[in-house]
């Protein structure tokens, strides 16, 4: 054994040191007997002293009489090695080095000593590949494993589970090469009844051990110990046991602290629990100290079964709270259906988050679920309800990009409200949303079709400027195809003045821009239509580029632009710094203010 690797395993994977004593009694133990330590043996400890000590550490008995599964369940959680755990060689496993196949293992970890020294990452995995396969073994047949837990040999021991999982082209690996995560997750999906927890890599552990009570005081009358704290936002895998007798039932009690939660003074805290489990189980959030029988009186429960991930989220008031873990469904503990512990030492795994905003959200805003907006939620409370169960984040902090993007994927959509130039929606110099959803297209052409792509869905706006001059109309920041038209006139008697298809001042090229010229105080309808069968959401926005004052050319005051103002223009032609006339601030009047007097020539807006 490498120095590197004694000083890693010498450690609990809290990176607390074990004592010199126990590891020198696991290393004598060890030596005498030689018994792997990922196989059940009568005999205590194991042939690997680091694992032994390790192991010992927690549970005590396995040093002083015999290494039983638990022992071996343990050693998979923190023991690194060759044929030390029973982690898959197929599989990533980043808390834990080596597999436990040993041949395949001593074979990859002589080209990468680091999947035996640190982790056994995803190169491990892909060296393993290389591994002389293990026989082939039928489905069912003796010597197979658990359909809910990578092994390195193929097939698993529940017949019609694995030969369903194998039938599809995809996982036919699963009977001839090994049983990985994948072979796992497809029996827990096609074979609800050998369902089996995953614990996800970033999550915490529960640190009371399989079968001991030590952290569920008041629960039981030998429980000891203290509950493990959660943080605020934390997800941790655990395991309870049931072995059919009452005083034998274990059950998990967390400590939440949510004291100084209430960031905005209402009094409340709103608190969500994601639970999933393989085995009929519930998580309760409770008073801190309550026995048995409050559970049925909980803040909140959640009931999982067969890896079905359940959500709820309720409002409580900031301080300490006790989050209980059990069998049984809707917070009565069940003592009799036998639960054992589960693959990878954890038959469950429980995220419990937080926030300040609380009430009753969806619904309560007037806000669109398919357009983004600051606050939490939207108008419609179904379609809220299902982003929110979703992307929580949605009814606790503001409803983005994502949540508007799974509404429009999982919500019925109403016809756009701008959908006819008749209900066109009005707007100024300014940023305005769009969506194009479920817009219907009108039959108008496109004054400036530079493809040979029909106009698609199209909605309608309403512009009045309040200056005369040059103004910029996009789309720009639009992910999604677009063309752009400008209109002088009314509904039924459409102008052109200006249109755009394809921009390349944009980002990405594919939304556009156009620069009408206009007078202040007239109405302009702006038509923006999507390409073909694109659909999204965007913005379109109204810059002035190069604007006067509307009707300044009325030099006469009579409320129009007429051939008196042109009079009073030639009287006066030509050097005239700040005069009336000098509309363009030229120093003098001249043909181009006369040419200004011609292009507002009219009545002027009221």
């Amino acid at each position: 054994m490498s120095v590197f690797r004694f000083r890693a395993q010498c450690r609990t994977r809290r990176g607390r040191l074990i004592p010199l004593a126990v590891w020198l009694l696991c290393a004598a133990t060890a030596h005498a007997r030689q018994t792997q330590c990922n196989q059940v043996h009568e005999t205590p400890s194991c042939d690997d002293a680091i694992c032994s000590a390790l192991v010992c550490e927690y549970k005590p008995a396995c040093c002083a009489d015999t290494w039983d599964s638990a022992c071996v369940a343990y050693a998979n959680s923190v023991c690194s090695g060759c044929g030390v755990n029973q982690r898959s060689c197929r599989e990533i496993h980043w808390d834990v080095s080596g597999c436990g196949n040993t041949e395949c293992c001593n074979l990859v970890c002589a080209i990468d000593p680091f999947c035996c020294q640190v982790e056994w990452d995803f190169s491990c995995v892909v060296y393993a590949g290389a591994c002389p396969a293990p026989p082939p073994l039928e489905c069912g047949a003796a010597g197979t494993e658990s359909c809910n837990a990578p092994h390195d040999s193929p097939s698993c021991s529940n017949a019609d589970c694995c030969e369903q999982v194998c039938s599809y082209g995809e996982l036919s690996y699963c009977c001839s090469e090994g049983w990985d995560d994948f072979c796992v997750q497809a029996a827990n999906w096609y074979c609800p009844d050998q369902c089996a927890t995953i614990c996800p890599l970033q999550a915490d552990l529960e640190t009371e051990f399989c079968s001991e009570n030590t952290n569920d005081p008041g629960f039981r009358s030998e429980s000891v110990g203290t509950p493990q704290a959660l943080t605020t936002v934390d997800m941790v895998c655990g395991t309870v046991q049931v072995t059919g007798t009452a005083s034998e039932t274990d059950v998990d009690v967390y400590a939440l602290n949510l004291t100084n939660e209430d960031t905005d003074g209402d009094g409340l805290v709103k608190v969500r629990m994601t639970f999933l489990s393989g085995s009929p189980m519930f998580v309760s959030l409770v008073p801190p100290a309550v026995n048995v029988a409050g559970l049925a009186s909980a803040h909140l429960t959640v009931n999982s079964d067969h890896c079905g991930e359940s959500t709820q989220w309720s409002c409580v008031a900031p301080g300490l709270y006790w989050v209980v873990v059990a069998p049984g469904t809707d917070g009565t503990i069940d003592d009799a259906t036998e639960i054992d512990c589960g693959g990878h030492l954890r038959n469950y795994h429980l995220t419990v988050e937080h926030a300040a905003v609380c009430g009753t959200p969806c619904g309560a805003s007037s806000e669109s679920c398919f357009q983004v907006h600051e606050g939490i939620s939207c108008s419609d409370p179904a379609c809220c309800a299902i982003v929110c169960g979703t992307r929580p984040l949605c009814c606790d902090l503001g409803w983005d990009t994502g949540c508007a993007e799974i509404a429009i994927d999982v919500c019925t959509l109403p016809l756009a409200a701008n959908d006819v130039c008749g209900d066109a929606t009005p707007m100024t110099d300014d940023i305005t949303a769009f969506e194009l959803l479920t817009a219907t297209a009108d039959s108008l052409a496109c004054s400036c079709a530079v493809s040979v792509t029909p106009i698609g869905q199209d909605v309608w706006f309403a512009w009045q400027p309040t200056d005369n001059g040059v103004y910029q109309v996009s789309t720009c920041g639009t992910d999604f195809d677009t063309r752009l038209q400008v209109f002088s006139g009314a509904c039924h008697a459409l102008s052109p003045i200006a249109c755009s298809d394809n921009s390349s001042a944009c980002s990405p090229p594919q939304a556009s821009v156009t620069k009408p010229t206009v007078r202040g105080g007239y109405v302009y309808l702006i038509r923006v239509s999507a390409v073909g069968d694109q659909r999204g959401i965007g913005q379109l926005s109204i810059t002035p580029v190069l604007t006067t004052p509307a009707c300044r050319a009325d030099v006469d005051g009579s409320g129009e632009v007429d051939f008196g103002d042109i009079a009073f223009a030639l009287l006066d032609f030509g050097p005239c710094e700040g005069c009336a006339g000098d509309l363009d601030n030229s120093g003098s009047i001249d043909f181009g203010d006369t040419a200004v007097m011609l292009l507002e020539f009219g009545q002027c807006p009221q």
